[in-house]
């Protein structure tokens, strides 16, 4: 999602602006909610549909989390960085899991 049109790179130079602006936002949502469906009707297929639930839950609060630090990098840093991306993926990861820890079953 960091990097559909629209979302600058911070600096002119580095992954940022290689890779900024270069996902259609269709394509972008389009892909985000793919792979939430997929997520959570694989895990719903294997474990029941409580577990399909929780796991859509999980990933809408990943994305919540990674969408946060954008808005950050975007008003702190006017844009993305290689950085700001690989902590995307890390912070979208790591809230993933932690959600899933703690909803109780």
């Amino acid at each position: 999602l960091a990097c559909m049109r629209g979302i600058p790179a911070a600096r002119p130079d580095g992954l940022g602006a290689v890779v900024a602006g270069s996902v259609p936002r269709l394509a972008a949502l389009a892909l985000a909610l793919f792979w939430l469906a997929f997520a959570s009707l694989s895990v719903a297929n294997a474990h029941g549909t409580a577990a399909g639930f929780e796991t859509a839950a999980a990933v809408l609060g990943g994305i919540i989390a990674s969408g946060l630090l954008l808005l950050t990098s975007l008003r702190r840093l006017g844009g993305v960085t290689g950085d700001v991306l690989g902590a995307m993926a890390e912070i979208g990861t790591t809230a993933v899991l932690v959600i899933l820890v703690a909803i109780p079953t």
